[in-house]
């Protein structure tokens, strides 16, 4: 049982990353569609990156 709810707890963080890694990639697409300043989405693409590591 332990290890299944570690099992559980696992899967369910690494289904919150992904939720989060597909809004930055939004929010970072839409920045760059808006013209935002070359340092925003050099900001941006580094957030993406850390959390696909």
């Amino acid at each position: 049982d332990d290890f299944r709810a570690g099992q559980q707890a696992l899967s369910n963080r690494i289904d919150a990353v992904q939720a989060l890694l597909k809004q930055v990639q939004e929010a970072a697409k839409d920045a760059a569609q808006q013209g935002a300043s070359m340092q925003e989405v050099v900001v941006m693409n580094a957030r993406i990156e850390e959390l696909q590591v």
